[in-house]
């Protein structure tokens, strides 16, 4: 009798062991002595990895940053800072150019063509819009061009004026204006000279600048437009301060384009020509209220959509590649070594799908 209650005792006692090893086994397969249906153990979030940076465009968007807004009736201007300079080359602007007579520009006897010599040293820089006055009608650069020193190049062009063709000046001058950045835009995409000139017509009609000739050049000539654009100077008198690379233009809570360059020194002898232009551009608008203001993450956004756009390579009339920039940002660009040169970036639709 003692033997068989010494058995059932050994029993009930190797039992409860076993029950407890397997309950220590089950705990240690849930971290923190959670158990399935009781608080499920969160998924860790895993981090993305940055944008990887493959092309020019890229690099020169992810080497900027975006300084602090100034306002000024309607026009929002953030300026864009390099956090290093990737563009260590001097240029001379085409303005520097006409000054100094290291540059000429002339006639081909072809309406959509100029020849652009540079007797300098260095290589000189022309913006797609710049505007050339003189020769048989005047003309704007229909898209960037770098010219090597000491070299002569044939740069397409869109003329600019159309009611006339005549003269004997063979030469062109600068008056240091650049076209609208809606011009520049059709340009970019490869728009037709109606569609310019059609372009040009409508602005006169809104601004009330219309001259015998369909003249662009004689809006910033008109008084009323003059006595405007040197307010809206003196109103952004105090944002010209530091070294900027480019800017991020709004009007009335839009963002309507962006102007980077991979250099500050080329971007300050633009700078302000660069401006005017999209002055005169807001001047086409009446004054809207109230209107939401763009902030800084919205400029980031504009500017970070470089990353996911589509790129196409292309040659140029003289040193460097095309580069037209489709998708989910639309724009065009110069690059040279390697190196972007000077980016535009414009709202609207694909460039590619014009």
């Amino acid at each position: 009798m003692r033997k068989e209650q010494l058995m059932r005792t050994v029993g009930i006692l190797l039992a409860l062991t076993i029950n407890a090893a397997s309950a220590a086994f089950l705990e240690s397969d849930f971290p923190e002595g959670r158990r399935p249906g009781h608080d499920p153990i969160e998924p860790r979030p895993i981090p993305l990895p940055p944008p990887v940076v493959e092309n020019e465009v890229s690099h020169l968007i992810s080497n900027s940053f975006v300084g602090r807004a100034f306002h000024y009736r309607g026009l929002t201007v953030y300026p864009l800072i390099l956090r290093r300079d990737l563009d260590g080359r001097s240029y001379l602007s085409l303005d520097d150019g006409f000054g100094n007579g290291s540059l000429q520009v002339l006639e081909t006897g072809i309406v959509a063509e100029v020849a652009i010599a540079n007797r300098s040293n260095i290589a000189a820089f022309g913006m797609a819009g710049e505007i050339l006055i003189g020769g048989k009608q005047n003309r704007m650069l229909g898209q960037d061009v770098l010219i090597p020193p000491q070299t002569q190049v044939r740069v397409p062009v869109y003329c600019v004026e159309k009611g006339r063709w005549e003269g004997d000046v063979r030469q062109f001058e600068s008056k240091c204006s650049l076209s609208l950045p809606g011009l520049r835009s059709q340009a970019a995409s490869g728009a037709s000279q109606d569609a310019v000139w059609g372009k040009i017509a409508e602005s006169a009609r809104t601004l009330g600048c219309e001259s015998k000739t369909e003249n662009f050049q004689s809006f910033y000539e008109t008084e009323r437009v003059r006595k405007e654009i040197d307010d809206y100077q003196k109103g952004f008198r105090p944002f010209w301060r530091g070294a900027m690379a480019g800017l991020v233009i709004c009007r009335y809570g839009t963002i309507v384009g962006a102007e980077v360059f991979g250099s500050s020194n080329l971007f300050s002898k633009l700078q302000h020509k660069i401006l005017d232009s999209y002055i005169l551009d807001c001047l086409h608008y009446p004054e809207v209220r109230p209107f939401r203001d763009v902030d800084e993450r919205d400029v980031r956004n504009f500017l970070d959509a470089v990353h996911r756009a589509q790129l196409i390579y292309g040659n140029t009339p003289g040193e460097g590649r095309s580069i037209t920039v489709s998708g989910s940002a639309n724009g065009r660009a110069l690059s040279s070594g390697g190196v972007v040169v000077h980016l535009s970036l414009f709202g609207g639709a694909s460039l590619l799908s014009r």
